[in-house]
Order: structure tokens, then C-alpha cells, then sequence
């Protein structure tokens, strides 16, 4: 039964234009969508740069009064040692908290700012989060250590 159905349908073509009183093609402008344009043409993703900027900017200055006040306590208290061990070592130096947080920090920043270009949403959240949560751990350990 289907495939008759099928035999059917495939015999019997009737297009539009050879249908009796069927509407003629025009030529004139008609009023609407443009469709005529590139269906993959993709507005721009808009960059929010007076956002972005102060964000690094607060990002490494959180960074600085981290790794001064962790290297300060760390000086002061003998006995004391880094929770982050297995990053910066077990008693590290003020350079090397700097290195390591520039490194961070730095490599933190450029992905941020290629994932903040992406034409998908998430990836942009990703990118603003990536940075926002690192700006937060810094002022987290800031806050945590000037409370000590």
C-alpha cells in the first residue's frame, strides 16, 4: 500500500506554475526581509573593552597584594608554608610568587580575551567567568591574609 502511495506521488509532479490561474512570477521589489543576503553573515561580537581592561587591571593588582602579603606572613612566621605547595613551593620566594602569578594571571587573561571574541555565548562566559573567578581568589587570599 505504501509503495503504491509513494508511485503515486512520483507519477503525478504538478507544480505551481502549471497549475490553471496560477499566479505569475514578478519582478517588482516586494516589501519584506531582505532573504537575498548570506544566511551565514554574522554580526559582530561586541567587545566590551572598558570592562575587560579594569578587570586585568584588578586582576594583577589582586595579584601583587597577594603575593606580597603571602610572601610577608610567610617571612614573619617561620614554621608557616604555602597551601598551594605543589604550585609555588613549600616556602617561596616574593620573585617567584610574582613568576608564578604572571604566569597565571597572563595566560588567564589572553584566553579570556580570545573566548570574550567568540561568537557563542557560552564560550564568552567562560572567558569572563575565567577571569572574574581568578580576580576573586586573589582578593579571597588578600582579605584571608590581612585578617591573620
Amino acid at each position: 500500500m505504501l509503495t503504491a502511495f509513494v508511485l503515486l506521488i512520483w507519477l503525478i509532479p504538478a507544480r505551481a506554475d502549471d497549475l490553471p490561474n496560477a499566479p505569475t512570477k514578478t519582478t517588482a521589489p516586494v516589501d519584506g526581509p531582505d532573504l537575498s543576503r548570506d544566511v551565514n553573515h554574522h554580526s559582530p561580537v561586541v567587545f566590551p573593552r572598558k570592562i575587560f581592561w579594569p578587570l586585568v587591571a584588578a586582576c594583577g593588582t589582586a595579584a601583587v597584594v597577594d603575593a606580597q602579603t603571602s610572601h610577608a606572613y610567610i617571612v614573619s612566621h617561620p614554621n608557616a608554608t604555602e597551601t598551594g605547595a605543589w604550585l609555588l613551593g613549600r616556602r617561596p620566594s616574593l620573585g617567584r610568587y610574582y613568576v608564578t602569578f604572571a604566569v597565571m594571571d597572563g595566560g588567564a587573561a589572553i584566553i579570556s580575551y580570545k573566548l570574550l571574541h567568540s561568537r557563542r555565548k557560552p564560550l564568552r562566559v567562560i572567558g569572563w567567568s575565567l577571569l572574574g573567578g581568578l580576580t576573586a581568589i586573589h582578593a579571597e587570599d588578600d582579605i584571608e591574609m590581612a585578617l591573620r
